[in-house]
């Protein structure tokens, strides 16, 4: 699908791909088996789920090689990445299921806070644990440069991302682990 945009990229930027050096970077880690976010054009897994199929009505912890779970990778919409956030939290946290997901290091969020942080904010707006939270988050330099479709390069963002996990057991086990990578 293109639009005209003022920014001198191509395609809709629902519809940028992850740059393929950052995404073999993070299957090298995690072995994944889904990109539940994608179409024809630009998924990087073999199974993947597009638009038409809802992925937020989708189990994503469904795919399994020799028996074994696979990873679920998620480039969401970054025009609105909560629906996909809760839905990583909620697939990791009921379904067993690992999901890691590229997002905009927008911590403004209520999203952010309640799902990825794992806080909630009393009548005061002091923060309070909430039982929900990624298993890690990863920060990202330098900036993520996406891709068009076809895999050209698209101008850079404004802003940074971040690769979260959801990992209920990993969670349970180690509390948030923060760290970075540098990914090109």
């Amino acid at each position: 699908m293109t639009h005209d945009r003022k920014d001198g990229n191509v395609a809709d930027k629902n519809s940028a791909r992850t740059p393929k050096t950052l995404f073999e970077k993070l299957d090298a880690r995690w072995k994944f088996g889904l990109d539940a976010c994608a179409d024809d054009e630009n998924h990087l897994c073999d199974i993947y789920f597009t638009k038409e199929m809802d992925a937020l009505e989708m189990p994503w912890g469904c795919v399994c090689i020799n028996n074994m779970r696979m990873p679920a990778y998620c480039n969401c919409p970054y025009d609105n990445p909560e629906p996909f956030i809760k839905k990583g939290f909620e697939e990791a946290e009921h379904n067993d299921a690992v999901v890691v997901m590229l997002l905009p290091a927008d911590t403004s969020t209520k999203a952010y806070h309640e799902y990825i942080l794992g806080v909630s904010y009393d009548d005061l707006g002091n923060p309070v644990p909430n039982g929900k939270g990624a298993a890690e988050i990863i920060f990202i330099i330098p900036r993520v440069r996406f891709n068009n479709p076809d895999g050209t390069a698209m101008q850079s963002p404004k802003f940074g991302s971040i690769v979260v996990e959801f990992n209920k057991e990993k969670r349970n086990r180690n509390g948030l682990i923060l760290s970075s990578m540098r990914w090109k």
